[in-house]
């Protein structure tokens, strides 16, 4: 039994074709650079920068609504071939907003805060290119059945390497600091960290491009070819009454633009809040950041059994609860050990979270809205982000950081309650 249960395993694996493979090599590479390195960094750069923590909060929120207004726009336009035509641009803009970032070190001051701004603005235009893309790619390229798991399987590559970009981000600079004859302190060994980061992304590019132009599945066995072509046409005959799609977009856009407001509070000040207030090394808090993308990257991997074992919805529910409370033991523990220990169970449950919700909202709407929710869905995110981030700041100093992680887990929670009265009061999906 075991043997045949493994040779099943195998089969899963089978499903993944060409482009899929390519993606794996792209998100690996994404999330080693932006939601590792750049992510463990950037507020730590623009403090040696001389700036404070609202000033982080304006940069960090003018970059989120960005991403959020041009994820909307890609959902409109990202159909077919399209999709991957924007992740190529999606990575080639995030180079160029990258390299914009260390000279703001040498701009005139009164041009500094504008670059900082602008940098901001430029890759979260191409991150929002690229993220919006990915769950029609894997759609378009998936057999019905397979969706779910290949996208855990991405998102587990982007947190693993995200976990290695964490750790480097926090190594890195320690390393460069006695060769470039400064303190971590200075900007100098940050900026050599974005130069190297400019040179890893380059490879994410070359797995774009090395895709098939076409909408295709040539490599998959023949029975999940037959199995695709079945569910994929019941999709296309099922009737979805209007008025239950439109009551489940306006929920989940609610659900989700509260929930990223509330995960924001630790995502965008975890790592102010241990360099700024509480004095940690930067390396412990990059070990911190890439342990939780380890968990996170864990807990994705086995979601797809843990969802056939207890239901999307139950499971959504019960990390979303733990990831509020994982906000509560960062901003109220007495020691930053255990804080760490809440950005961990809050950036983990995050991760499991969010690829859930993303599966959960492209497999409960009609094929051809797939661009559009995924555009959707990353906006929505966008503003609860932006706002967040904004507002961030100015609670941080008016109130403190107990305050603005308070905030953080009661929205978090809010969220959670609007998605279980919905999935209560309308147990059918919109394709039924």
């Amino acid at each position: 039994m075991k043997q045949l249960k493994n040779w099943r395993d195998w089969e899963r694996w089978q499903y993944f074709n060409h482009n899929t493979r390519q993606l794996l090599i792209a998100s690996g590479i994404v999330g080693l650079t932006f939601e590792g390195i750049i992510v463990v960094l950037y507020n730590l750069y623009v403090l040696r920068l001389g700036y404070g923590p609202e000033f982080i909060g304006v940069a960090n929120s003018a970059g989120l609504l960005t991403f959020a207004i041009v994820s909307l726009i890609v959902g409109f336009v990202g159909v077919g071939k399209r999709v991957r035509q924007l992740m190529i641009w999606g990575l080639i803009i995030i180079i160029f907003g990258i390299t914009l970032l260390p000279l703001a070190e040498i701009a005139p001051p009164e041009w500094q805060s504008v670059l900082v701004i602008g940098c901001t603005i430029a890759y979260h235009t191409g991150v929002s290119c690229y993220f919006v893309s990915v769950p029609p790619f894997i759609m378009h390229n998936t057999i019905g059945k397979e969706h779910l798991d290949v996208l855990a399987v991405e998102s587990t590559a982007f947190s693993i390497s995200a976990f290695t970009g964490s750790i480097l981000g926090g190594f890195i600079p320690q390393w460069l600091a006695p060769l470039l004859s400064v303190s971590t302190d200075d900007p100098a060994p940050f900026r050599w960290t974005f130069i190297l980061t400019i040179v890893l992304i380059v490879p994410a590019i070359v797995a774009m491009i090395r895709t098939d132009s076409e909408i295709v599945r040539r490599d998959l066995p023949e029975k999940a070819k037959d199995d695709s072509t079945e569910q994929n046409s019941g999709g296309n005959t099922a009737v979805t009454p209007a008025r239950l799609f439109i009551t489940f977009v306006i929920i989940m856009t609610l659900v989700r633009i509260i929930q990223s407001a509330g995960m924001n509070t630790s995502f965008t000040y975890f790592n102010v809040y241990f360099d700024n207030q509480l004095q940690i090394d930067t390396r412990i808090i990059g070990l911190i950041t890439g342990g939780a993308r380890l968990l996170g990257a864990a807990l994705v991997f086995s979601m797809p059994a843990i969802v056939r074992r207890w239901g999307e919805e139950s499971v959504l529910i019960v990390v979303s609860l733990l990831g509020a409370a994982g906000i509560l033991l960062l901003g109220y523990s007495p020691v930053w050990w255990l804080a760490g220990l809440g950005q961990l169970i809050a950036l983990g449950m995050n991760s499991i979270r969010f690829t859930l919700f993303t599966s959960y909202v492209m497999e409960e709407s009609p094929m051809r809205w797939h661009s559009l929710m995924a555009g959707l869905n990353e906006t929505t995110g966008g503003l609860g982000f932006a706002s967040m981030a904004l507002l961030g700041g100015y609670i941080i100093t008016s109130r403190g950081y107990a305050t603005l992680f308070l905030i953080g887990a009661i929205l978090l929670a809010i969220g959670t309650v609007i998605f279980w009265i919905y999935i209560r009061l309308y147990p059918a999906t919109p394709k039924q």
